[in-house]
């Protein structure tokens, strides 16, 4: 009996083998450790730009034409930026793999 398609598809996604997005929409993957070797989560921004909150230290985006910003904090609340004077950037585009050790939540724009 084989592994059934959803099932394969979660498997793979999760693991970073397939990348998730539409031609509009862009995802943002977080990761536990550095390098985003270990997939946590991954979820879709929006204009409203809610906080996301989830412990995080490294964030991959996939760039749909949505123009994807990405904020990440060092607190639950979205309140403290990741560095001090930054503006806490978390990827500067689709494809590269940006280091947010002890990330504790973030902001999403897309679609704006």
């Amino acid at each position: 009996m084989g592994v059934s398609i959803p099932i394969l598809f979660a498997s793979l996604l999760a693991s970073g083998l397939v990348g998730f997005t539409t031609a509009e929409k862009s995802v943002v993957n977080l990761y536990n450790g550095p390098g985003c070797a270990f997939p946590a989560t991954a979820f879709i921004g929006t204009c409203e730009a809610n906080c996301f909150q989830f412990g995080f230290d490294s964030v991959w985006t996939v760039a749909g034409t949505d123009d994807l910003v990405c904020i990440t904090y060092k607190d639950d609340n979205c309140l403290l930026l990741e560095t001090p004077n930054d503006k806490g950037a978390a990827s500067s585009g689709s494809g590269k793999c940006a280091e947010t050790p002890g990330g504790k939540s973030l902001k999403c724009f897309s679609g704006c």
